[in-house]
């Protein structure tokens, strides 16, 4: 797929994401991007073919791109970890001005979602989930009010349970995947798995599950996969399979190389 064919589908979903914010009727009293019936993402004083959700989607695709720089560009190719993963802060503020994602960013993943005993990632934001939400609002306006273009930003999360097990319980793992076009079609979903540390040398990923997934226009499915000990063992230096207690990472993407999610779990000492 070329690049720009490949940013174009990347697109789809903020556009989506523009028509719910101008039909949630987010406001700022103080601010003037907020018109009757649709938003200046842009702040140009203009009510752009992407800002009209009457448009067809080709249409407000090829019209914002038009309009976007290669740094804004390069960045709807990118994830950005949440917070205690690669971010720093809990909620936008003024160094967000200096950052990469200035110009926006393509998906935030596992924001203020905290891990089981890793005391790093606890925040006051992650429950009760209104309060939650509200953070991933307050997150959502930065970018539609303070990034050039205004693009707003995905969030993406995948569920591993339990985040702790021994080396003879299963592991589940549940993400969502959906389809954002106008057409009906498959994705074939891949989980990856890498043992972080090892006693002897281990694949940088190894497959341990895949599925085709049917899913009409707009439709959003739930995948699960269950990881069983099997699946964790290595042959060890004696030359026997084991599991081996420590942290392991779970990948999920279309490829090995075109990696959407992760995140970790823990196999303990009997």
């Amino acid at each position: 797929m070329e690049r720009r064919e490949c940013i174009k589908f990347l697109l789809v979903p903020a556009l989506l994401l523009l028509t719910m914010i101008i039909g949630s009727g987010m406001k700022n009293e103080d601010n003037t991007i907020y018109k009757d019936g649709w938003i200046d993402f842009n702040k140009n004083g203009v009510k752009d073919i992407f800002e009209d959700p009457s448009q067809k989607i080709d249409d407000r695709v090829d019209n914002l791109l038009s309009l976007m720089n290669v740094e804004e560009k390069t960045c709807q190719l990118a994830t950005l970890y949440g917070y205690a993963r690669v971010l720093e802060d809990e909620l936008p503020n003024e160094k967000w001005k200096d950052r990469v994602w200035k110009d926006g960013i393509c998906n935030i993943d596992e924001h203020l979602n905290t891990i089981h005993n890793r005391e790093s990632t606890y925040t006051q934001y992650s429950f009760p989930f209104s309060k939650h939400a509200e953070a991933l609002n307050t997150v959502q306006k930065w970018f539609v009010e303070e990034t050039r273009m205004g693009i707003p930003v995905k969030y993406s999360n995948l569920i591993v349970t339990p985040s702790e097990a021994y080396s003879q319980g299963d592991i589940h793992v549940s993400f969502e995947v959906s389809n954002t076009g106008n057409r009906e079609g498959d994705e074939i979903v891949q989980l990856y798995l890498k043992d972080k540390v090892s006693s002897v040398t281990t694949y940088e990923s190894q497959l341990r599950g895949f599925d085709r997934v049917h899913l009409l226009p707009e439709e959003t499915k739930t995948v699960s996969f269950t990881l069983h000990p099997d699946d964790l063992k290595l042959l060890d230096k004696n030359m026997n399979w084991t599991v081996e207690p420590g942290l392991f990472k779970v990948m999920i993407g279309s490829s090995s190389v075109d990696i959407r999610l992760c995140d970790e779990f823990e196999i303990l000492n009997n």
